[in-house]
Order: C-alpha cells, then structure tokens, then sequence
C-alpha cells in the first residue's frame, strides 16, 4: 500500500499541480491511519486485528517501509513548499519585467524626441511614436524595412551609415550631430542626432539607438539671424557714421571702419582702449553726464545725444555728434552702451556761419546791434563783479548825409566798409566792435581805463582821416568824430554808458567834428529799463 500510494502521488503531483493541497491531505490520513493501527495491534497483542484489518502479520518487518514512507513525505512537503516559493518569485518576476516593458513604453512613446533602434545592419528594428510622427511613417513601415539611409538626406547618407558601422564596431560610444533628414513625403527637415549602442550579455554591439530632436525651425531662425548679421554688417561697415560699442568700463568692444576714415585709427588700435582716452578734455564732462561709468545703474536709461571734440591720430581735433543707448544684462543693469558717431564739422561751420550772419552786420562785418545786446550786459556784470574798468567808444562818420546825397549810397556803403575795416582791425579780440546803426559804431573795450578808451579812439580818427577812398574814379574825403564814456566813472548802466557816449560824441560834433570827446559827468538816471528801451530804439 506504501508503494502504491506513493506513485498515486507522484503521478497525480506530476499532472496537476493544482492539486497539491489535495495529495497533501490524503497523504495526511493514510500515515495517520497506518500509525493508529499499528499501535492498536501492539497494545493487544493480536496480530489477527493486522490480518482483519488487512494488513500483513505484525513481524517487525513494515518499520522500514513505515521509515521510508515518512522520509518521502517529509521530502514531498520540502519539495512542494520550495516549488511554492519559485513560482512565486518568477510570477512577480515576469509581472515586474512586464510593468517595467509597460513603463519603458510609455515614456519611449511619449518622449518628446524622436527614438529609434537599429541593428547590426542599420534595419530600424522599432521606432517611436514621436518618429513617426516626426518622419510621416507608419510603425509596421519602419520595421525591419528602413535602412539608416532611407532617413538620411542624399547627401549625408553615406556619412550616416559609416556612423551606425563606426558605433558597432566600438570604434566610438557615442554621437551627436546636426543632420538633415527627409520625410516620407520628401521633405528635408534639420535634425539633432544622439546615438549610442546597446550591448548584448557577452558585451557586443548589437543595436544602435538614436534620438533625433527636430531643429528645423531653429535652423530656419539661426538662418534668418546669420542673414540679418551679414545686412547689419554690410551697412555698419559701409556707412559714413562710426559705429561702436563699449562695455561697462567704457571700454571699445566693437569699431566699425569709418573710425579709421574719420580720425585715423584703425580698428585694432581703438578696441580695447577706454572712451576717455579718445575724448579731449573739455568734453570729458558731457561724456560722463551722457554715458555714466555706473555699472549698478537699472534699466530706464534712454538714448542720449551730445557733442564733443575726438582726439585724432595726427593729434588734432574733429567736432563729432554722439548718440549712444545703454545696453542692460539679464537683470537689468547696464552693460554698456551701443552709438554712433558722426562728423559734426561742417554742420557746426554752417551753424557758426548762420550765427555769424545772424550777430554780424553784412555791410562791415562788425557785431550788430543785436549781439550788442547779448554782450554788454555779460560785459558790465564782469567789470561790476571783478572791478574792473569797461569803456565805450560811440563813432559817428562827420556829414555822411551830405556825402549820400553827392556821391550816392554805394558810396556812402564804401566809407562805411573802409571805417568798418579799420576798426577791425585796431580791435583787440576781446573788444565787441559794433555798427550800431547807420553810419554810427559802439566798441565795447572791456577792462580798458579812459585814458587808453581816448588814445584808442584817436588812433582811429586820425587813420580815417588819412584813408584815402576811391569811388567812381572820385576821391571820397570823409572824416569821423567819436565819444568816450567809462564804467563806473559815468554811469552804473548799460543804458547810461550809452548815454554818456552819446553825449560825448555829441559835443565832438558842436566843437566842429573830426575830434575825440570825453564825458563830462556822471548820467545816474538811466535804470536798466531806460538800459533795454535805448538798446532798441
């Protein structure tokens, strides 16, 4: 019965592992059976109850059977609590690796790059999602049909294979590089490629795999920027204006060439050389007004515009306008500045020419009555101020109705340029000679005592008087009387001095004209009003 109960368990064991718990059970019983008869048997000591029962004669001789059929139920139960326990652990191996499948495939699908994987004869083994998507193909087209080469632009499809070869053979680890790709439909796209290789368990190269990231439309940008870098060049280097650039430390960065036409440095010399060095001394203030050497200044700076005198190769000077804009880094403070400069020569010549022709009389090309009035205020206040003296001469030419009238007035226009001329000329530069109107002169002498104010009148008077001046073939005779007044000896005002002159000038024609007059007192009731009314009429 052993024997026979033994194989009934083996063989049912090997059919249907689902009935283990089954076996175990009637495994159980048997044993427990067996035992309790045995027991029964030698407590009475009749062997007929073994024979009744059907077992054989007690005789000592089933123990051994009794022994083995324990030792093979103990090794059953090992046996089937170890294969339990294995499969057990391969059911939560298979279910990881399927869930770990599931999870790669999830993110490989997702990703936002296109991956593909290749073997050892650059056949696309599989591809994802974001390939196809990326490519135009369908999965089950790539799947052992698409070469590396059917991707790869005509041009580079050489290049891409020698790649995949150069990875499996280990020649390199890994790959990346800007390519061009082309779709299905046979568009050509931009692409970044990454590439590495999977190694089998004895440590061969067997599968390439790539991840292409569609840079297409960067491509297109950094184009469209490469362009316009090559315009701006192109107009920067061939513009008469300098063009530049200098960092926080006011320092060049950048020059265009029309520095070296401008001032005569070149390029080289400028870069890296700071703004001041550049700039003379008397525009060294605007330029830190206009272009400040803060770096923690903030955003909010605009554009600024001024002039200043640029030091030259030659060691001289040029007028130049300068417009510059601050350049501000990522949090907002500056980081230089970005201008142009440009020749500002001859637009300061024609605005000092317009100035001149807006403070010069035309006719003698003395000061006229309306720089007058700009200047002799500013003069009066600085001798007032400082103490020191200021004279005015007030000519007048002698009987220029009279030669008006004989001659005509060209020329009386004569005369006046000949007077004119010499007055000119016998002017310090900081003296203001004027026509004040008609044949009438005011000369301003700033710091010029009376005594000198009078000598240099006569100087004058008497070298008119020697002019000889032709006209028409006739020799003009003209004469000149003049009057001298001095601040503060007769008058505190503009209008005074003028009216002191004026009196003087008066009483050198009653004494018979072509003579020299002095004030002969002090005029106090002149104020700055009668000052402003007299300088207009």
């Amino acid at each position: 019965m052993p024997a026979r109960l033994l194989r009934m368990i083996a063989r049912q064991y090997s059919d249907d592992m689902a009935r283990r718990g089954f076996l175990l059970s009637i495994l159980s019983r048997a044993v427990l059976t067996q035992g309790l008869l045995l027991s029964a048997c030698r407590a009475v000591g009749a062997e007929d109850l073994s024979v009744a029962a059907g077992l054989p004669a007690f005789d000592g001789s089933l123990t051994p059977a009794l022994l083995g059929l324990a030792t093979g139920l103990l090794i059953a139960l090992v046996l089937h609590w170890r294969l339990r326990r294995e499969v057990a652990r391969r059911r939560d191996v298979e279910f990881a690796a399927v869930e770990e499948r599931s999870r790669l495939n999830a993110i490989l699908n997702n990703a936002g790059v296109g991956v593909l994987l290749a073997d050892r004869a650059s056949l696309h083994v599989d591809v994802n999602r974001h390939w196809c998507r990326m490519f135009g193909y369908r999965r089950q087209e790539v799947r052992g049909r698409l070469k590396a080469r059917d991707i790869a632009h005509p041009d580079e499809a050489d290049s891409l294979e020698a790649l995949f070869r150069a990875l499996l053979n280990g020649d390199i680890t890994s790959h990346t590089q800007e390519r061009r790709f082309v779709r299905k439909d046979g568009r050509m796209f931009w692409g970044l490629m990454a590439t590495s290789t999977v190694e089998d368990k004895d440590g061969r190269q067997m599968w390439v795999v790539g991840m292409i990231t569609d840079i297409d439309a960067q491509k297109r940008v950094e184009k469209a920027l490469r362009e316009s870098e090559q315009r701006l060049r192109f107009i920067t280097e061939s513009t008469q204006d300098v063009v530049w650039q200098v960092d926080r430390e006011l320092r060049f960065t950048y020059v265009n060439r029309a520095d070296e036409r401008m001032r005569g440095y070149a390029r080289e010399e400028v870069i890296g050389r700071p703004f001041r060095e550049l700039i003379a001394p008397s525009g060294l203030p605007a330029l830190e007004r206009a272009m400040p050497l803060l770096p923690h200044l903030a955003g909010g700076e605009k554009a600024t515009s001024f002039e200043v005198e640029m030091v030259c190769k030659d060691g001289g000077l040029v007028w130049v306008e300068i417009n510059s804009t601050p350049i501000h880094d990522h949090s907002g403070q500056i980081a230089g500045y970005i201008g142009v400069t440009r020749d500002a020569t001859e637009r300061r010549q024609n605005q000092e020419m317009l100035r001149e022709q807006t403070i010069r009389d035309p006719l003698t090309g003395l000061f006229n009555r309306r720089y007058l009035d700009e200047s002799l205020e500013r003069e009066l206040s600085r001798a007032r101020r400082e103490s020191l003296p200021l004279s005015l001469v007030m000519i007048d030419i002698d009987r220029f109705k009279q030669l008006n009238d004989t001659h005509g007035h060209p020329a009386g226009d004569e005369v006046i340029k000949r007077i004119g001329d010499l007055i000119r000329k016998g002017a310090r530069s900081a003296d203001l000679p004027c026509r004040y109107g008609g044949e009438e002169f005011l000369l301003v002498l700033p710091n010029m005592p009376l005594d000198k104010a009078v000598e240099r009148a006569e100087q004058w008077r008497v070298a008119f008087a020697e002019e000889r001046i032709v006209y028409g073939g006739t020799v003009l005779a003209a004469t000149l009387s003049a009057g001298v007044a001095t601040f503060p000896a007769h008058g505190g005002t503009c209008g005074a001095l003028i009216a002191a002159a004026d009196q003087a000038l008066y009483s050198a024609k009653q004494a018979g004209r072509d003579r020299v007059a002095v004030a002969s007192r002090f005029i106090g009731e002149y104020s700055e009003k009668d000052c402003r009314e007299d300088l207009i009429c």
